[in-house]
């Protein structure tokens, strides 16, 4: 079974950022922007470029400007029917994704299947706590705001995923 330190990542835990911008180009200058900083330990690769460019070639343009793990979040992938988990992980296998971002909400059998065809393909799935943060905002005051709406705040917020 795969974890976290085995997929590539260099750290237990750490700062994820959300690739969820318009442009291949702003996704791009995000991460070439951040993928030095101490504490950022992979990215979120979500639906914008996936929809815009496919998953391979998502991975593959970020590829470029990045060596650290990219997990796909699907939106809502693990719910789906259980035939379909087998299928899901062989082809985020095959994009060169590191980890899945799944939603454990479906009866045991589909979340024994998602789960474990991820498992099955080196691919850690995460629920990782996810909240709308500043990505300056250390752990505990962003675990704090995990139910905060971000109208309450005059800061601006960004996605980014905090794992443990």
């Amino acid at each position: 079974m795969a974890s976290l330190l085995e997929s590539g990542f260099k750290s237990s835990h750490g700062i994820i950022p959300a690739l969820d911008s318009e442009t291949l180009d702003e996704i791009k200058a995000v991460v070439a922007a951040t993928t030095r900083i101490t504490g950022v330990v992979g990215y979120k690769v979500g639906l914008t470029a996936v929809l815009r460019l496919g998953l391979a070639k998502a991975v593959q343009e970020l590829r470029g400007v990045t060596d650290l793990p990219l997990i796909y979040d699907h939106e809502k992938a693990g719910p789906d029917v259980p035939d379909m988990a087998a299928k899901f992980t062989a082809i985020c296998r095959e994009a060169g994704v590191d980890g899945l971002i799944l939603f454990p909400v479906a009866g045991p059998r589909a979340v024994r299947e998602f789960a474990g065809g991820a498992l099955r393909n080196g691919l850690p799935p995460s629920s990782a706590a996810t909240c709308r943060c500043p990505t300056t905002m250390s752990r505990a005051a962003a675990m704090s705001r995990m139910t905060r709406s971000p109208a309450s705040s005059p800061t601006p917020w960004r996605w980014a995923s905090i794992i443990s």
